[in-house]
């Protein structure tokens, strides 16, 4: 490990072998990256990233366990963002990202998410109409946590689950321990989660060679029931938003939509030819 320059913002991911994290990794950004390497060989980025570790999990398996290995590095950061290793954002605008948090003083904040890739919950997608919005929920892809809201997180978690429900279940922490309107989408910052066949020709997810989507939900459903969890789950609240439409976000909500159509094409064609 290695720490040349002390930041107070950190970006955590588990990374595999086809990994997107050198985007994030120019010269003037301003904070540190831990990398959880869970692929079959070694990262080239390993000597750009503060910490690099080697660890067989997902995302949150790796953040729960290393959390606990090293506290003492997670103690000293102020805010931290937990990303997919696919993400598709700027060096500036995850600087950007963290200067909201703070500015504002969320619990959890998360980038609206580009219509070009994968919305799994429409409240996430970009609205051209406000810069940021007040919710009860943001995903599990990127969620960029306080120290408190993470450490709240973490203290309860069951690493037994990795993806499915771990979102309804940190954003239940969050209004629980530190009241509402503490977690926010930002439509001033968009980032793009790839679609599978955007990714490879087969559209296997990297998450899937660790556990089936059916393995995923049973373990969700067993450990909802071990820890008696009372969620909301899928009951989508924005308490207030702020903002208003610019002409230049007016021209990314059509242009994306549009490509959004065109791409859709695309994916369908494929699977028809390789089926």
């Amino acid at each position: 490990m290695q720490n040349k320059l002390k930041r107070k913002w950190l970006v955590f991911t588990s990374a595999g072998d086809n990994s997107n994290i050198q985007q994030w990794m120019d010269i003037d950004r301003q904070y540190d990256v831990f990398v959880a390497c869970y692929g079959s060989k070694e990262l080239l980025i390993k000597n750009l990233c503060e910490y690099y570790k080697e660890r067989k999990g997902g995302k949150y398996q790796n953040l729960h366990h290393f959390f606990n290995e090293y506290r003492e590095i997670f103690d000293s950061y102020e805010a931290i963002l937990v990303m997919d290793d696919d993400i598709v954002i700027s060096t500036l605008k995850i600087n950007t990202l963290f200067q909201l948090r703070e500015k504002r003083g969320f619990d959890l904040l998360q980038s609206a998410f580009d219509r070009r890739g994968k919305i799994s919950h429409k409240i996430t997608e970009f609205n051209p109409f406000t810069s940021i919005r007040l919710t009860n929920f943001i995903e599990v892809t990127c969620p960029l946590f306080s120290h408190r809201a993470l450490t709240a997180f973490l203290n309860e978690y069951d690493p037994t689950v990795n993806a499915t429900g771990v979102d309804w279940w940190f954003c239940n922490i969050v209004e629980r321990d530190f009241g509402l309107n503490r977690i926010a989408i930002s439509d001033d910052i968009t980032c793009l989660n790839p679609h599978d066949l955007d990714k490879s020709s087969t559209g296997n997810r990297e998450i899937d060679k660790l556990l089936s989507r059916e393995q995923r939900n049973k373990s969700w459903i067993e450990v909802k029931q071990k820890h008696n969890l009372q969620l909301n789950e899928g009951k989508y609240v924005q308490y207030s938003s702020e903002g208003h439409i610019t002409i230049s976000k007016a021209f990314f909500w059509i242009g994306t939509k549009c490509l959004n159509i065109i791409l859709r094409i695309f994916r369908k064609v494929h699977r028809v030819i390789n089926n």
